[in-house]
């Protein structure tokens, strides 16, 4: 029913931040390797890129959110960094030598480390359902964010069989746009809510 849709909304977000981020975990090495023809031990780099840069923006999350505020700070910084990322991934396609290929590359997993990393906080902070346990909500989310961890991989898969990698590899930041917008009006309501003075009511 309507008590529940807010956790419905978290969930598609999160099923998208999981897709891009899981996809991204899977696939940029074989992405750097077979497309762009980048041989050990570089072809890793842009997977190490992508994992600091997304444990880093994790860490960083609340204070920036602090700063600019959560539903901006996410939305904003992961659509600023959605199309930087698939800009970037572009043009390591087209790079003059491999040496830029490998930079250009390098940025963009790095770029997408900082969207995606802040959306997974953000959202697990924002889930706070009325009437509901909050451990029984996060289990059902949880649960039903595992099938992105499951299946979101194989889509790039199967997506490559179809139009290539190069191009399979635009859907992680596809994904990152969905993340970000799915659940920002979610994400605005429950900031003014708690900025409200005590005892307000929670319109949400």
């Amino acid at each position: 029913g309507r008590a529940v849709l807010p956790l419905y909304v978290v969930a598609a977000a999160l099923m998208a931040s999981t897709v891009a981020e899981f996809s991204t975990n899977d696939w940029s090495a074989l992405y750097t390797r077979d497309v762009l023809g980048i041989q050990a031990p570089w072809y890793t780099a842009p997977f190490l890129a992508f994992q600091v840069a997304m444990v880093t923006a994790r860490f960083r999350a609340d204070a920036l959110g602090k700063r600019w505020g959560v539903p901006r700070f996410v939305r904003r910084g992961a659509l600023v960094c959605a199309v930087g990322w698939a800009a970037l991934l572009v043009a390591s396609q087209y790079a003059p030598s491999q040496g830029a290929a490998l930079a250009l590359t390098l940025v963009a997993f790095a770029v997408a480390g900082a969207g995606v990393g802040p959306i997974y906080p953000a959202y697990m902070d924002a889930v706070a359902l009325p009437g509901f346990d909050r451990p029984l909500v996060l289990a059902r989310l949880f649960s039903i964010v595992t099938a992105a961890l499951v299946f979101g991989p194989g889509i790039i898969g199967a997506i490559a069989q179809v139009v290539g990698l190069r191009t399979a590899m635009l859907l992680p930041p596809v994904m990152l746009v969905v993340a970000a917008s799915v659940g920002h009006r979610h994400l605005v309501r429950r900031h003014s809510a708690r900025s409200q003075p005590e005892g307000a009511h929670d319109t949400d």
